[in-house]
């Protein structure tokens, strides 16, 4: 498969998605959805071109999550973390991740902070820990868990720093608590889970503080898994904008009975919210198209643009949430109501993706910090 073939499988998929009664329901995707995009091959973006997979760039696996958003932003935040798999088993040693990633539709799950105690036993780890936000874990073949080594009970340094490394597992490996019930991305199934004791081997392990062992642009730096996120809020944004666009063509103001497509003051906040749209989008796309740029010279990224990276990411969340919060002013009452227009929806999932660490104002520190120190905070490793 390539970029075009996946695209347009996805945009056959569309109205289908679309009309599905409701995909939050379950508080994960529903199995069909699951299958429809692996069939589509939306989940095996990142997977390298050596084991037949179409190793998409960045840019494309943007277009192709942008494009899910605009009908469900939890369909396109579940791909955005299941097609990790490609990127995570670039950090194994090719003989171990193909036996744990057996096939190029394998969809990832995880969170990769040191939640757990990693406490290291003849061929691997016994690991300790419990693990929050493993968006579409209930449907995930490979799921990966942050951990601290540890050594006579305390944390194991590495240069000064506890050594910290991820662990994959299959289903079964952890214990899934059902307890996603949040404002928004309701369909994710982001559950917490947890495991005591499980064994887990050493080839089935990395560490984002060593390079990865597969070759390609994808795995030169290790901001690969958040280069694509900013696609969900675009995407939902830009839907919400072309829904409010033909909504106020149509209506009347409820006191005055005018068409409110004649309203300068609608005019001006719908033009307003297309500049700031556009703005956050160009500002993400340009960025990323120099990062790939950079890596495809062989250069590595300098203080300024490794800056541009993270905050184009954290304006397209943080834009896109303000946009549709005007937007749901401009639609009025019937936003309120759930599942009457679509910007009820789109409302939840913004107030609730700006809680992501990418989406979050504690971002700007850390990019003071890197242009003004050359600093990164412990907390922004892929910075």
């Amino acid at each position: 498969m390539t970029k075009d073939s996946i695209l347009a499988n996805v945009r056959r998929l569309l109205p289908e998605l679309a009309a599905a009664p409701d995909l939050e329901a379950g508080h994960t995707l529903p199995a069909w959805v699951v299958a429809r995009l692996k069939e589509a091959g939306c989940f095996r973006m990142c997977m390298p071109r050596s084991w037949g997979g179409p190793e998409l760039t960045t840019l494309e696996q943007l277009e192709i999550i942008e494009a899910l958003a605009s009908v469900s932003a939890s369909v396109a935040w579940c791909v955005m973390i299941g097609c990790d798999s490609g990127l995570y088993s670039g950090y194994l040693e090719d003989g171990a991740a193909r036996e744990l990633y057996g096939s190029l539709d394998a969809v990832q799950a995880g969170w990769v902070y040191p939640g757990g105690r990693a406490i290291e036993t003849d061929g691997g780890y016994k690991v300790t820990g419990r693990w929050i936000f493993g968006s579409g874990i209930k449907h995930a073949d490979v799921i990966g868990a942050g951990c601290l080594i540890y050594e006579h009970g305390s944390p194991r340094l590495d240069e000064g720093r506890p050594e910290w490394i991820v662990v994959l597992g299959k289903q079964g490996d952890f214990e899934i608590e059902d307890n996603w019930d949040t404002t928004g991305l309701h369909g994710t199934g982001s559950h917490n889970y947890h495991v005591k004791g499980g064994f887990f081997p050493r080839a089935h392990s990395f560490s984002f503080r060593q390079p990865a062992q597969r070759a390609g642009l994808l795995w030169q730096r290790n901001d690969t898994f958040l280069r694509k996120m900013a696609a969900v809020p675009l995407g939902v944004c830009r839907s919400a904008l072309d829904f409010t666009h033909g909504y106020l063509k149509e209506r009347q103001d409820f006191n005055t009975r005018t068409p409110l497509r004649n309203s300068p003051i609608v005019q001006h906040k719908l033009a307003e919210c297309e500049m700031k749209h556009n703005a956050a989008r160009a500002y993400l796309y340009r960025t990323l198209e120099r990062q790939w740029q950079c890596l495809e010279n062989g250069e590595v990224p300098d203080e300024r643009l490794r800056a541009d990276v993270w905050l184009s990411r954290v304006s397209a969340f943080r834009t896109s949430r303000e946009v549709i919060l005007a937007l749901y002013d401009l639609v009025g009452g019937p936003a309120i109501r759930r599942g009457e227009t679509p910007i009820e929806r789109a409302m939840r999932d913004s107030l609730t993706w700006c809680q992501h660490l990418v989406g979050k104002e504690s971002g700007y520190e850390a990019v003071g910090n890197l242009l003004l120190n050359g600093n990164v905070a412990e907390g922004f490793p892929m910075l």
